[in-house]
């Protein structure tokens, strides 16, 4: 179905009346809406039956036809079956189509565009921006004892990323109800990507990507998980209780 009115206008006329889709609505919006029994089309059309294959996560269905098409069109396109009724005219449907104005059809391609030099450096404004967040031995002391020993860098990125998985297990085990080990070896995967993706969301909206953003971001989390074991603390004293030896496990497989 084309998405340029002003290029394809008799398609976006016919799309619209099949679908009985009122004028301003997108007509890709009523296509991705539409099920049996709620198109009113006006070209003595049914729709009969659809196949769609949404993504599922639980009871949860998630009508994904709004995204990009090459994640649904290529990938699970819907169908829709329509079946003819008697109310279908042939001269109905030509004089439709023959009332469209195409006389205003953009004639437009790409090649008619002007061509621009492709530019993928920064604007002076960025790269000030970027000058100014510190070198990379600004920001990480070369003769500290973590960048100079392997063990005790090893040792406290194993703590740091320990400390997060607590932080995010309250919220992990919130999210994964349905695990017997309530989503505790997931807890660190989890905190990280909850932390990474708190500061890269911030950053795109231009706030300085910096050591405070990062530790921000983290405490956001901590104190979220922080209100979540407070409400659920009998819940979480039980499980500590009762899977200590597993969680023993899953920090010895940790190290």
């Amino acid at each position: 179905m084309p998405r340029v009115a002003q290029r394809y206008p008799l398609s976006e006329a016919y799309y619209r009346a099949l679908l009985g889709c009122p004028a301003p609505r997108p007509v890709t919006d009523c296509m991705y809406r539409a099920q049996p029994g709620m198109v009113q089309g006006e070209l003595g059309y049914e729709l009969v039956a659809v196949f769609q294959n949404d993504p599922q996560l639980g009871p949860l269905r998630f009508n994904d036809q709004y995204a990009e098409e090459a994640f649904t069109v290529y990938d699970h396109p819907k169908v829709l079956i329509f079946a003819r009724t008697p109310a279908f005219s042939a001269e109905a449907l030509r004089a439709r189509l023959e009332a469209v104005d195409v006389s205003r059809v953009v004639h437009l391609l790409p090649s008619d565009e002007p061509v621009e030099t492709p530019n993928l450096m920064l604007t002076p404004e960025r790269l000030a921006e970027q000058r100014a967040g510190g070198t990379w031995s600004e920001l990480f002391d070369r003769d500290s004892l973590v960048n100079r020993s392997d063990l005790v860098a090893a040792a406290a990125w194993w703590l740091l990323v320990g400390l997060i998985g607590w932080a995010a297990f309250p919220i992990t085990r919130l999210l994964l109800p349905g695990l017997r080990d309530g989503g505790y070896p997931l807890a660190r995967i989890v905190g990280l990507l909850l932390v990474a993706w708190g500061a890269w969301v911030l950053s795109s909206l231009r706030v300085p990507f910096t050591r405070a953003l990062v530790l921000a971001v983290l405490l956001a989390m901590a104190l979220i998980s922080v209100a979540i074991a407070w409400v659920r603390r009998g819940e979480l004293r039980t499980f500590l209780r009762e899977r200590r030896r597993e969680i023993a496990w899953v920090e010895l497989l940790a190290l």
